[in-house]
């Protein structure tokens, strides 16, 4: 398991984001939606998060730039991410949890020892199904 923080733009917002391979899911604060994001409501599911749990009801398709490469991930909205705690290497909050699902559809891998993402797969821009 892996964890690297990189902000990421969101429609020109820098959003401060967890890549975290410890997480299947990929969630985004509802505070830092860019404005012009369509939400859809959802069936309601519970998310547990850094030991506090959240009522889930909005999904959104994010139109992402990292690195230069553009793409969209789906995110489920929360109140918070990690308590809503600043993060002392960054000075902020966390904005996105980057899951481990999405980084695979995007074929983005962690580098724990360099502390960086491993951007070649998704520069390739192919999808590999089974």
């Amino acid at each position: 398991m892996g964890r690297i923080l990189q902000e990421i733009d969101v429609r020109k917002k820098k959003l401060l984001t967890l890549f975290d391979s410890g997480s299947d899911i990929t969630y985004v604060t509802k505070d830092a939606l860019p404005e012009g994001i369509h939400c859809e409501r959802i069936p309601e599911r519970m998310a547990h998060l850094a030991s506090q749990t959240h009522k889930i009801t909005k999904s959104c398709i994010l139109p992402v730039k990292l690195d230069g490469q553009a793409f969209a991930i789906q995110a489920f909205v929360v109140d918070s991410i990690g308590g809503g705690r600043k993060i002392p290497e960054a000075g902020r909050k966390i904005d996105i949890l980057f899951g481990a699902i999405m980084m695979e559809e995007w074929d983005i891998k962690l580098d724990p020892k360099g502390k960086k993402l491993d951007m070649s797969g998704l520069e390739k821009r192919e999808f590999i199904s089974f």
